[in-house]
């Protein structure tokens, strides 16, 4: 068993080789690290819904919305709440595609909308916890399909 922590100041990708010899036997596992800035933390565009959202001034536009709660309640069928859970919160979210060659850049990271979460309370009382992601397109071709997922905390 081998570990090392590496501090990442950078957002440009670093390239590490480990070699370890096994008494004549020497092995090698490559691996890459790229940091990232802080999260911008900044309310999602009041027209926008969870998924993809088209501009309608401006048909190479669009903005991706992700709800990735850590929050959830149970309710049953009349209403009323039979349980709850939690999960970990996410610390940054990328959008990774064909439009961009399926890498997590600064300029494809999410920003975080937090729908009315400060941490304690739900101010907007709409019974979630907030942890919406969203990022603006430009410059896509209209009609053209795209194939895209999130990469959450990579």
């Amino acid at each position: 068993t081998f570990s090392q922590n590496i501090e990442i100041e950078s957002i440009q990708l670093r390239k590490f080789k480990l070699e370890a010899n096994f008494g004549g036997t020497t092995k090698y596992k490559t691996f890459s690290l790229r940091g990232y800035l802080p999260v911008v933390i900044e309310s999602r565009p009041a027209w926008t819904k969870p998924g993809i959202n088209y501009h309608p001034s401006d048909p190479s536009r669009v903005t991706l919305v992700l709800h990735a709660p850590t929050y959830t309640r149970y309710k049953k069928g009349t209403g009323t709440i039979s349980g709850t859970n939690t999960t970990v919160p996410k610390n940054v979210v990328f959008v990774l595609g064909d439009f961009n060659n399926w890498l997590p850049l600064e300029s494809y990271k999410m920003k975080r909308d937090r729908d009315g979460w400060d941490g304690m309370t739900d101010s907007d009382d709409d019974g979630d916890r907030g942890d919406y992601w969203w990022i603006e397109l430009s410059g896509l071709n209209p009609g053209q399909e795209y194939v895209f997922q999130y990469f959450i905390d990579g």
